[in-house]
């Protein structure tokens, strides 16, 4: 399919996934999250809100769970840690529960699944894959990773990927690879010997937009975020640029507001659940754009066209840039908080 055709079909791209539940994190984040629950509905019924529980049977599939999570753990991070430690004891818990249904053994209960969360932030961290390509392009994330290692908090790998020179017809011409820059500076991860599928990292952040739009250069076609989104719930996108703002409704920003195109109606834009501009103001830039190109879209249409933009709409955020320095309101500061927040959700 030529790349003519292929634009007119960016809408059709996959906007929206199921979300997928890896061993990691992700995953013991949420599950504590229905413990939780569970112990709510368990009050509940004790303190006469609701009624018709079936105890025996809730508590027994709770500890079904709570096993079956810890086997798997122990699949992937091996025996010992504290996390399968603590989801024994719960299980122990639930058991006596099971057999005095009452207030006190509730607030048992409560103690350990406290011990079991204090757990899980010790033995699992979110991960986070930064996929970088040009050393000269990597300012624009630096500042961020910089930021989220001295917190600890989130496990950060630095994963440079090769990128490609293309011909007039745009068959590949040389292959480049910066891993051997990168790693003056940062501890890297080597993206020949990582396994995506085997990882499916907390998150995937990338720093250009193309995929095989760029008729210049190309990253290796592994990379694209049509294939990165099988492997994380956070596909991100951060512009390792920035421009001067720009204003639709202004003619004097006619030029750049058309040179949009080259940026904004790309695959990764459209695909990312989380897409971080410079401003607000380049936020309602990147949209107006993209409803212009849905509305010259003849297969888009118009109510498929509002549902998109109330999508993307949600996606992109106008936080700001790390390129800005010394700016709290719009620069690193602001785009740590925008990243965490959209992480730790």
């Amino acid at each position: 399919m030529g790349k003519t055709s292929s634009r007119t079909m960016l809408f059709e791209k996959k906007i929206c996934r199921e979300k997928l539940y890896p061993i990691c994190w992700d995953l013991i984040l949420s599950f504590v999250k229905d413990l939780s629950h569970g112990r709510e509905r368990i009050f509940q019924e004790l303190t006469g809100e609701t009624q018709g529980l079936d105890a025996p049977a809730f508590l027994s599939a709770m500890q079904e769970e709570s096993v079956a999570l810890g086997n798997l753990i122990e699949e992937r991070k091996g025996k010992g840690t504290k996390t399968v430690f603590r989801l024994e004891e719960f299980c122990e818990a639930l058991y006596r529960m099971s057999l005095s249904f009452s207030v006190e053994e509730l607030e048992k209960l409560d103690a350990v699944l406290k011990e079991l969360s204090n757990a899980v932030a010790e033995d699992f961290k979110p991960a986070v894959v930064f996929l970088v390509h040009r050393f000269r392009y990597f300012e624009g994330f630096r500042p961020l990773i910089d930021a989220l290692l001295q917190r600890g908090d989130v496990e950060v790998s630095v994963m440079p990927i090769p990128y490609y020179e293309k011909s007039w017809d745009g068959s590949i011409l040389e292959e480049h690879y910066e891993g051997e820059i990168f790693a003056k500076e940062y501890a890297i991860t080597d993206y020949r010997k990582f396994d995506f599928g085997a990882a499916l990292p907390d998150a995937i952040v990338l720093s250009t937009p193309y995929d095989d739009y760029n008729p210049v250069w190309s990253v290796d076609p592994f990379f694209y975020s049509e294939n990165m989104q099988r492997f994380t719930n956070r596909l991100m996108y951060i512009p390792w640029f920035i421009t001067d703002e720009i204003d639709p409704q202004n003619p004097e920003d006619g030029k750049a507001f058309y040179q949009m195109n080259s940026y904004v109606t790309m695959p990764l834009v459209f695909r990312a659940d989380l897409t971080i501009v410079q401003s607000e103001e380049m936020r309602k830039a990147y949209l107006a754009k993209i409803r212009l190109y849905l509305q010259d879209s003849p297969e888009c249409k118009e109510c498929e066209q509002e549902e998109i933009l109330d999508l993307l709409a949600k996606k992109i955020s106008g936080a700001g840039s790390c390129l800005y320095k010394g700016e709290e309101r719009s620069g690193t500061e602001a785009v740590l908080e925008k990243f965490l927040t959209f992480l730790f959700e």
